[in-house]
């Protein structure tokens, strides 16, 4: 699998992959805050995917030398628990990235949410979550904006509730992976 990433704007990834040498598909991660510039997050989001293929991850763009690092070790954690994917590289061509953020770390936790009741379980036992994070295209697939809006209403009202930010993330990655991980 191919990977060409594009940052043109501070909000939106976008990637081409191209897989098997065959069509490209073109995925993108876009949120209401600043997004990371590597593409970091598209190697554990396509991981599963070259490892049910069989194929290596070919990536054209930058990556931290964090990330290039724990592709390995999320690797093998895919590979205890599910016999049916393969060992694949990650082929790297770009920039390595020492320090992803030129901002200041903080020290501040998220948590993914997506307003069900596991979720909303762990947003109130488990203290110190200053974020909930949801994902529009993963649960709820990214061309039904109908039940999202219904569900991105309760997710802002729960989050004012509980003085917490709600990080809006949305992504068609699920349009690749569902064929593919079934």
């Amino acid at each position: 699998m191919k990977l060409w990433h594009d940052m043109s704007t501070p909000n939106k990834s976008v990637a081409k992959v191209l897989v098997n040498d065959d069509a490209s598909t073109e995925l993108y991660i876009e949120a209401n805050v600043a997004l990371d510039k590597s593409a970091d997050c598209w190697l554990f989001l396509l991981l599963p995917i070259c490892m049910a293929l069989g194929e290596n991850l070919e990536v054209f763009g930058s990556l931290s030398k964090s990330a290039a690092h724990s592709f390995v070790a999320a690797q093998n954690e895919l590979l205890l628990g599910h016999k049916n994917l393969s060992p694949v590289r990650l082929i790297h061509h770009g920039e390595i990235i020492l320090n992803p953020s030129s901002q200041k770390r903080s020290n501040k936790a998220a948590l993914f949410f997506s307003g069900g009741l596991d979720s909303t379980f762990a947003a109130e036992s488990v203290d110190g979550i200053d974020a909930l994070i949801s994902v529009w295209g993963f649960d709820i697939p990214a061309k039904n904006s109908h039940h999202w809006q219904l569900t991105l209403d309760l997710l802002e009202s729960y989050a004012a509730s509980t003085n917490r930010e709600l990080v809006r993330v949305k992504t068609n990655i699920r349009e690749l992976s569902n064929p593919i991980l079934v």
